[in-house]
């Protein structure tokens, strides 16, 4: 077996070895548990991380997806335009992604003491699988005694919760798809570097400004290819010999976002705080003040690129993220969409795909269905029928 078919998860202290039936119909196949000398047929049983890690994997550091909820418990805490505050993990993932290509990666947080709801169990799984990781599953403390004394809510829970890892293990093909993204973020994302770039990702997640992240030691023009934009955030990014291939994208067409304009480069206008100038047959952009507020930068950046590139587009969807990837061939698109509201079901969701394909196989924890979408001049627009925690939208057709 190797790295790629384990399916983590921390057995809760003071479980019996007969609850591993409750395991039966999940993948889960690899247990981790800090009690000496405990042993569960058929799985393997690992000690404390990372010390004995599976090879071939890499652990990420989490935390727990959730709304901010306010402290009167009746809505949630806002971010500076008033959005709803969302923690969440997308962004971690794709990090991890491109710094290990070739690892399956493990993200490991615990549940922040009792839950007010418990959906937000299916949130985590979620969430994890569909950026292309496997979350170590981890119950809470009263979901554990709840299935320990067998209790109908705790069930029913629990089975869902297996239903949508089955989900994933099926289609696991998705976890290799490459992001559909219209922005490459370029950095080193370390030392001086590391709290702009990373907050950029986390910031520019929340909107649902979808990119592809490049580490600046890889930035080739063959990664490149398919992106409408680039942002080079690190500092000597304009005079630095790895940034050469952004400026023959630009001469090509393409937009690149620097710290500041190459030498020779005249401004013809400003927009959405830069200023802009020609380059080639594209354009370059650059802050007319230093960039130091991310959630700022992610806005400017958002309007720079161009909503028209938004791989994804949504109606009604406050509390959705969103994660786009395309088959190899560019035949087929699943845009998976991870509420973090787990206490309330989405309605009247309408999901728009830069795809000209105009049927879609959607998936959601409580069912399926084959739905019919409307051509528009972006692409193909999918009113989604009502959900809960996740929904996969599978379309094909050629890139609109």
């Amino acid at each position: 077996m190797t790295s790629y078919d384990w399916w983590p998860m921390r057995w809760p202290r003071g479980w019996p070895p007969e609850m591993l039936q409750i395991l039966a119909g999940a993948p889960i196949n690899c247990l981790i548990s800090s009690e000496p000398g405990l042993s569960l047929a058929n799985y393997r049983v690992l000690g404390e991380l990372p010390g004995q890690l599976p090879q071939d994997v890499q652990l990420i550091e989490g935390i727990w997806p959730s709304v901010k909820i306010s402290r009167t418990r009746d809505s949630a805490e806002a971010g500076p335009t008033g959005a709803p505050w969302i923690d969440a993990n997308g962004w971690r993932i794709q990090l991890a992604r491109a710094r290990y290509p070739n690892q399956q990666l493990w993200i490991d947080y615990q549940p922040p003491g009792e839950l007010p709801d418990l959906n937000s169990l299916l949130v985590a799984i979620a969430e994890a699988c569909a950026f292309g990781a496997r979350w170590i599953v981890t119950l809470p403390e009263q979901l554990a005694q709840g299935l320990l004394n067998h209790r109908g809510e705790a069930l029913t829970l629990w089975e869902q919760a297996k239903k949508l890892m089955r989900f994933f293990q099926e289609h696991s093909q998705w976890c290799s798809w490459p992001v559909v993204a219209p922005l490459g973020v370029v950095s080193d994302f370390s030392g001086e570097n590391e709290f702009l770039a990373t907050e950029f990702l986390n910031l520019a997640s929340r909107r649902n400004l979808a990119y592809r992240v490049i580490l600046r030691e890889q930035l080739t023009r063959e990664r490149l290819a398919g992106l409408a934009a680039l942002i080079l955030i690190d500092g000597q990014a304009v005079e630095a010999k790895w940034s050469a291939p952004s400026w023959e994208f630009a001469e090509k067409g393409g937009l690149v976002i620097a710290p500041k304009l190459p030498k020779g480069s005249v401004p013809a206008r400003t927009y959405a705080g830069h200023r802009i100038a020609r380059f080639g047959r594209g354009r370059v952009a650059a802050p007319i003040e230093p960039w130091s507020d991310p959630y700022i930068l992610a806005e400017q950046v958002h309007w720079l690129v161009g909503r028209r590139n938004d791989p994804v587009r949504l109606w009604n969807g406050e509390l959705l993220a969103t994660h786009c990837c395309r088959s190899g061939d560019g035949k087929t698109t699943v845009v998976h969409l991870i509420g973090y509201s787990g206490w309330r079901p989405f309605q009247d969701v309408t999901v728009g795909v830069s795809t000209r394909g105009v049927e879609a196989r959607v998936w959601w924890v409580d069912g399926e269905a084959q739905i019919q979408g409307t051509r528009r001049q972006l692409g193909t627009e999918f009113a989604l029928p009502p959900f809960r925690v996740y929904c996969a939208v599978e379309c094909g057709g050629s890139h609109a």
